[in-house]
């Protein structure tokens, strides 16, 4: 290797040990939980999909100081399970233009205990995008993009297959900080296992973005159509999707943040397990800043609605909630952000299968950087649900943290 290209290159290590854990409990307001079987439905009662210590070492490596190439294969480690990663990107500039390349390969494999459905597999994925300026504030880009999955054993519900799409698009400066830019794609996916879950999917997406010096607004909508290869338009379905984003600071030390999501599905036909509904979320916070923190309040709305029974009682629900979020950022050092709603869910109609509820959602994402070089995070859900009818409270937590040290 010459003496330059050596003196360049750079290389990272980076050792984590870490847990993942979901769970979920139900409680039943009956009798079934006293006598002498109590232990015994207490135990049927729980459930933990996920329980695993997992330890992993990665690498990343830079061979030339422009990075124009990044290597980064790891190798992690849980009570069961192997599992082995080889990620590439490649940037190139090509007469003013780029054209970057990006890969991954994944193994996965149970080395204790009889594997089951799923357990498994190797995943690879590629993309291609090249970008080209147009104009001083307009770049055109095209992109091809591939993946697929291989499992040891299939189910209806886990299945191999292959998926390739491409797409074009503009992204268009208007203005500093303010960016427009549109999509055209289209996907297809084989299911070597069974032809009826082939499917060919276009459509388009926009996005306007704009940060300014009070604040910041982004929308974001994506409208596409899936067409199955089953007879009579079975599972065919069209999508629409609309996001809004805005935070605006009414002063030095408060700010409002509005968010808005609709989404849109029609089914033709449409079945008992395949019908067309939507769903619309909104929320407004007002919040105090105060130093390195952010602390907010404020109401929260969701409704879904579809034209159709499920088991004999419609799905359709209005829920109403108050939301909580605290935000905390030190930077190089701290970055906590925590989420609560408090609220409400009616449904249109009850049922055996579902009930009103009351109920409690959490969720934490901490990044804290203990040292140089050791950094701990946490992501950390749980939802409370109390129902009318009791038999159907719930609980369920999902957690995964890890301590990492880069040498």
């Amino acid at each position: 290797m010459p003496p330059s290209i050596a003196r360049a290159a750079e290389l990272r290590l980076t050792a984590n040990v870490g847990y993942d854990l979901i769970s979920q409990e139900f409680f039943a307001d009956s009798l079934t939980g006293a006598g002498a079987d109590s232990s015994v439905v207490e135990w049927q009662l729980r459930k933990n999909y996920l329980d695993d210590l997992r330890a992993s070492f990665s690498a990343q490596y830079f061979p030339f100081d422009d990075r124009r190439v990044e290597l980064r294969p790891s190798y992690e480690q849980s009570q069961e399970f192997q599992r082995i990663r080889m990620n590439t990107n490649l940037r190139l500039p090509v007469k003013g233009s780029r054209f970057d390349l990006i890969t991954e390969l994944e193994m996965k494999r149970r080395y204790r205990n009889t594997a089951s459905v799923g357990d498994n597999y190797l995943l690879g994925t590629l993309r291609t995008r090249f970008t080209t300026p147009l104009s001083t504030s307009t770049k055109g880009w095209a992109q091809l993009r591939g993946d697929f999955v291989s499992f040891d054993s299939t189910s209806d519900y886990i299945y191999s297959y292959q998926r390739g799409g491409a797409a074009i698009g503009l992204s268009h400066s208007i203005r500093d900080y303010t960016f427009v830019d549109v999509e055209l794609f289209v996907n297809s996916l084989t299911a070597p296992d069974s032809s009826q879950l082939d499917y060919v999917n276009p459509g388009l997406s926009a996005s306007f973005m704009n940060i300014g010096r009070r604040g910041s607004f982004d929308l974001y909508f994506r409208a596409e159509n899936r067409d199955y290869n089953q007879p009579n338009e079975e599972d065919d379905h069209f999508r629409v999707n609309l996001q809004l984003r805005n935070k605006f600071e009414t002063s030095d030390k408060t700010y409002m943040r509005q968010e808005a999501d609709i989404e849109l599905v029609r089914h033709a036909p449409a079945d008992l397990t395949h019908f067309s509904y939507s769903i619309f979320r909104a929320e407004a916070v007002f919040g105090l800043t105060i130093g390195n923190s952010q602390i907010g309040l404020g109401p929260a709305v969701g409704f879904l609605s579809d034209g159709s029974t499920v088991m004999g009682g419609s799905q359709e629900y209005k829920e109403i909630s108050l939301k909580g979020e605290l935000d905390y950022l030190h930077v190089g050092r701290l970055f906590l952000s925590v989420e609560s709603f408090t609220g409400r869910r009616n449904y249109g109609t009850d049922s055996e299968f579902q009930s009103d509820f009351t109920f409690e959602r959490i969720s934490l994402i901490g990044d804290l950087q203990i040292a140089r070089g050791i950094s701990y995070n946490l992501l950390y859900s749980t939802e409370w649900e109390w129902h009318d009818s009791g038999y159907d409270d719930s609980h369920i937590d999902l957690l995964s943290t890890s301590l990492s040290y880069a040498f």
